[in-house]
């Protein structure tokens, strides 16, 4: 079943709004919402958030596409313009493969409203637990970027 896009630009939003205390117990606050109709990939949801403590940026994006991956969640924690950390990419490393698949919402997905809350859910867990210390500010790990291919 193909992701309506509209729609699910809205449950995204919906969903930011009523799960935004996910970001917030970490000491992030939104800055930035934005949407952007022709991002690289297609048109894409961003969200910007910036920990005043740790002095480390948040971005958190969705996108919808085309083709087998109907959707892409994207999260990054920034650092510095060199130094970033790709959420999806730190779980894979580390092992956490299934948690690492929510970021792509493939054409199987029937329900996009409760695959969205899935992921929620995960991160909510991650950022308690696997990505708490980095989050906090009192560690780092840079993870490289997975170009799928390209170079």
């Amino acid at each position: 079943m193909p992701i309506v896009k509209s729609q699910a630009f809205a449950t995204i939003k919906e969903l930011m709004e009523r799960h935004i205390d996910i970001f917030q117990r970490q000491g992030f606050i939104l800055t930035d919402e934005n949407f952007d109709q022709h991002g690289p990939v297609g048109p894409e949801m961003r969200f910007h958030f910036f920990n005043e403590r740790s002095k480390l940026d948040l971005k958190f994006d969705f996108t919808v596409t085309t083709g087998p991956r109907k959707g892409i969640f994207t999260v990054q924690i920034i650092k510095s313009r060199k130094d970033s950390l790709i959420v999806q990419n730190y779980l894979r490393i580390h092992g956490y493969a299934a948690e690492a698949s929510l970021f792509v919402c493939t054409e199987g997905v029937l329900d996009f409203t409760k695959y969205a809350e899935n992921f929620f859910s995960m991160l909510e867990r991650v950022f308690e637990n696997q990505l708490k210390p980095i989050l906090s500010g009192k560690e780092w790990e840079t993870t490289p970027i997975d170009w799928y291919g390209y170079k």
